[in-house]
């Protein structure tokens, strides 16, 4: 595959909004997600052409947000999945969603993906992190459409592959609930079949995974 030839997203030319997504980076590595969406914000509003910033805001808003379903269905599970910091920084944050009605909802990562794309149209990982977005509000047909793009963007993409079979599937237990017989949902079903052979053939290597944007940047 040829390299995509997109810009450095994980820097920004502004030192003080660089020196907040690290901070940012390193409160969501000890799971301290209410302090790391603070300093994604801020290198935000000092750049707002920086789209790693959006990108990681997203993904910590998007956690919180399954974080918070867990919670509320099973605090010990919560408690397992993100782990003992994690949880004690949902408490402070839960608080205030009851004190407030403000928490950071799954449509705000979206808009963050969003703006990551506005950006940089070519970044892969923003088009896959919306989907899985898309999925989790049971919007599978604008998934699809997101994981297509991730796959024509880096062809050999063993999670979008795999979230686009997903996705299919989705919508084909969706028709089906609806009352479409499953035979008139053959062409979907042929299409997440290949797809989850072709995530399985990545998996195991019969495929050769060429490495994705994210990992030429860091190389």
């Amino acid at each position: 595959m040829a390299e995509i030839d997109t810009p450095d997203s994980n820097k920004s030319a502004i030192p003080e909004a660089q020196e907040h997504f690290d901070i940012g980076m390193d409160f969501q590595k000890i799971n301290e997600p209410g302090k790391a969406i603070k300093e994604f914000s801020k290198a935000i509003q000092l750049d707002p052409q920086f789209t790693a910033a959006y990108i990681r805001r997203g993904d910590t808003i998007s956690a919180l947000a399954l974080a918070r379903k867990s919670h509320w269905e099973s605090p010990p599970i919560a408690l397992l999945q993100c782990g003992i910091q994690f949880y004690l920084d949902f408490i402070p944050l839960a608080s205030n969603f009851l004190r407030t009605g403000l928490w950071p909802r799954i449509s705000g990562a979206i808009d963050d993906y969003t703006a990551a794309i506005r950006l940089e149209p070519n970044n892969a990982k923003a088009y896959i992190s919306r989907a899985n977005c898309y999925m989790r509000t049971d919007d599978s047909e604008r998934a699809i459409l997101d994981f297509s793009e991730a796959i024509r963007l880096e062809p050999n993409n063993l999670h979008a592959y795999n979230g686009r079979h997903l996705a299919l599937m989705s919508k084909v237990r969706s028709l089906t609930d609806a009352g479409t017989p499953e035979s008139d949902c053959k062409e979907l079903l042929d299409k997440a079949n290949t797809d989850y052979r072709k995530a399985f053939w990545l998996k195991e290597g019969f495929i050769e995974r060429q490495p994705t944007q994210e990992q030429q940047r860091s190389q």
